[in-house]
């Protein structure tokens, strides 16, 4: 069931299987979003070279993260 900003409530947003939430692909603004920090940190760590850089896919011109992936980047000590 979808609350009125048509998002799904919490409750059922962890309710998913591991697999799907493997799989789940975010866009800028939703990491953003998920890391407290402004869309313009996230898109200068895509830009950076080497173990700096954000991990990301790119799909034609649009920028999409994994979650799990983007947090062991930030516990790997690479977001500083």
């Amino acid at each position: 069931m979808q609350n009125i900003t048509g998002e799904q409530p919490v409750a059922n947003q962890f309710s998913r299987t591991s697999a799907e939430n493997l799989l789940e692909l975010l866009t800028v603004h939703e990491i953003a979003v998920a890391l407290r920090v402004p869309s313009s940190w996230v898109y200068e760590r895509t830009r950076r070279r080497g173990r700096e850089r954000m991990p990301h896919l790119k799909l034609g011109k649009y920028l999409r993260f994994r979650l799990h992936e983007v947090r062991n980047w930030i516990e790997q000590g690479a977001a500083q």
